[in-house]
């Protein structure tokens, strides 16, 4: 089966020690990737969805904004409408986006990860390698609010989920 995005991608945002938002998922094969960026400390306590707690994938510090991004993964998340909730010990704002994906394998994932901050920022290129036939590499990066523009490399596209772009995390599914 191929991989294919299950719609489109929720998006949450909160001033709070949590963000809850709604994901509707479907179909077989399901894997959920919930990302998003947040202020202050690395003080994260969990990922649910459906009160089902999710893996960390991977997680970067953003030295410019004084904050963290990060991603959380579940493989077979229940399908139909539940809350994605995102739990931290300090109140500051969490912007989120959460992203289904079906025909995925439903073991070993993520196949692979990688990191880059990025140094100047303008030219964050996290490399993760693949070894899967027909697996998607699917990155999470966090822009400023200064008008940055992102972009893919030659060979390679590009869907931005929602207003939080989908700083340099990566990981390939299979």
């Amino acid at each position: 089966m191929a991989i294919a995005r299950d719609g489109t991608a929720t998006e949450g945002y909160e001033n709070n020690t949590s963000c809850t938002f709604s994901k509707t998922i479907s179909g077989s094969d399901r894997f959920l990737l919930v990302s998003w960026k947040h202020y202050g400390n690395d003080d994260c306590t969990g990922v649910t969805y459906n009160g089902v707690a999710m893996t960390s994938i991977s997680s970067i510090a953003l030295p410019v904004e004084g904050g963290y991004a990060k991603a959380y993964g579940l493989t077979a998340p229940d399908t139909g409408t539940h809350n994605v909730v995102i739990s931290r010990t300090s109140s500051n704002h969490i912007v989120a986006t959460a992203s289904s994906y079906t025909g995925v394998s439903q073991t070993g994932q993520p196949e692979a990860t990688g990191t880059d901050s990025g140094t100047p920022v303008t030219q964050i290129r996290p490399t993760a390698t693949v070894t899967s036939s027909n697996a998607w590499l699917v990155g999470v990066a966090v822009a400023s609010f200064n008008g940055s523009n992102m972009g893919a490399e030659s060979g390679t596209s590009m869907v931005l989920e929602n207003t939080l772009v989908l700083v340099g995390l990566q990981a390939c599914y299979d």
